[in-house]
């Protein structure tokens, strides 16, 4: 920024020189330093650009490792979640087993009763009915249908 001061004021020189005395020699040396001014406003606004470049390179940069960050934190804090979950599952677990240790409930034997009421009433239902057919007249029972039995 010192050298652009020192530009500006070396053509205000100049081209004041210039004015007062009309000496082309002054117009030539202000052009000359109008040229170097020009080449540094043009040198400085590349810069600028090149920057402005690498900033927004650096700003999507950050927005992807940003977005890349907020993923990682949610996807640890879904796993935390679930940790704390499998913790709590394992400590009810624990207690009711050291509680069943401590005093546990032994249970009798379980027999099935229902099985032999099916078949009673499976008989049953024989007993009723197989008389009834007979006596409606829808069976007829013969001796040969007993099988061999020889009277």
């Amino acid at each position: 920024m010192e050298e652009f001061n020192k530009l500006l004021n070396e053509y205000k020189t100049q081209y004041i020189q210039f004015v007062s005395t009309g000496d082309t020699q002054f117009k030539t040396a202000a052009d000359k330093v109008m040229t170097a001014i020009e080449d540094a406003v043009q040198t400085k606004q590349t810069q600028v650009d090149s920057d402005k470049k690498a900033m927004n390179h650096f700003a999507a940069s950050y927005a992807k490792g940003n977005q890349d960050l907020s993923d990682t934190i949610e996807d640890a804090q879904q796993r935390i979640q679930n940790a704390q979950d499998i913790h709590d599952e394992y400590v009810a677990s624990k207690e009711r087993y050291n509680a069943w240790t401590e005093n546990p409930i032994v249970t009798p034997p379980y027999i099935d009763l229902s099985v032999g009421y099916a078949i009673l009433l499976r008989i049953g239902v024989f007993l009723v009915l197989f008389p009834l057919l007979v006596y409606v007249g829808y069976i007829t029972p013969t001796l040969s249908s007993f099988g061999n039995i020889s009277t």
